[in-house]
């Protein structure tokens, strides 16, 4: 399982877990009172849900992170392009979304791909510009999948990565600054609406049918909102 090193290994082994069955069948309540906010991780990879951002920095960290990322594990593996294409426009707002509360911008943005036999694929595209937008993130990653997918073989598991992280999206045309400028802060407010009342609230009805949501540890903003007095 990724993210599980030799550590957590042996301290799975000493409570009896040696396959990903034993972890799903764990109550998360016991599993976060053994290994706090990893512990609810754990509990979501193993059952094949998102579990969050993967930061390159621990959780909670003040600085901010090198590269984010949201993968997905579907229950059963797929070759239906509908539903793979909006599993990653999914994942691509989750991405922006936690590059947008960052305040940074994304110069290159990946694909991870693993089909039925595990083979993994990753796949990589430099932007004409840094970029925070759902948008722009989500049509780089999907050229990249229709590229390295052959329309047949199933896949297991589909990952939205931003790399190259800046803090200003670089020098622009003043038409296409202006128009990014209002998506930016039309897409902030859909941040703030997601926080406060879930990710169903306000949602492209494409992406809902992908019934994949961030788990609410692994946000910042919700963990201040959850932790706030």
């Amino acid at each position: 399982m990724p993210g599980v090193g030799k550590k957590t290994e042996e301290a799975l082994h000493n409570i009896g877990i040696r396959f990903v069955g034993d972890l799903a069948a764990l109550d998360e309540s016991f599993l976060a009172q053994r290994f706090g906010k990893w512990g609810l991780a754990l509990a979501g990879k193993s059952q094949g849900l998102d579990a969050g951002g993967w930061f390159d920095t621990p959780i909670g960290a003040n600085e901010d992170p090198k590269s984010i990322s949201h993968e997905h594990t579907f229950n059963e593996d797929t070759a239906n392009r509908e539903t793979l294409e909006t599993t990653i426009l999914k994942l691509s707002e989750m991405v922006a979304a936690r590059l947008r509360e960052h305040r940074l911008y994304s110069r290159t943005v990946s694909l991870k791909l693993r089909d039925e036999h595990f083979l993994t694929v990753t796949r990589a595209a430099t932007l004409d510009h840094a970029t925070q937008l759902d948008r722009e993130i989500a049509t780089a990653v999907t050229d990249l999948f229709r590229k390295a997918w052959d329309s047949k073989k199933p896949i297991r598991l589909l990952g939205v990565h931003a790399g190259g992280l800046q803090g200003a999206e670089g020098q622009m045309n003043l038409l296409e600054e202006a128009n990014t400028a209002r998506l930016r802060e039309a897409f902030r407010s859909v941040d703030h609406i997601r926080n406060k009342f879930g990710d169903s609230a306000i949602s492209l009805a494409k992406t809902l049918k992908a019934g994949i949501r961030e788990r609410v540890q692994d946000s910042p903003a919700r963990r201040k909102k959850d932790q706030a007095p």
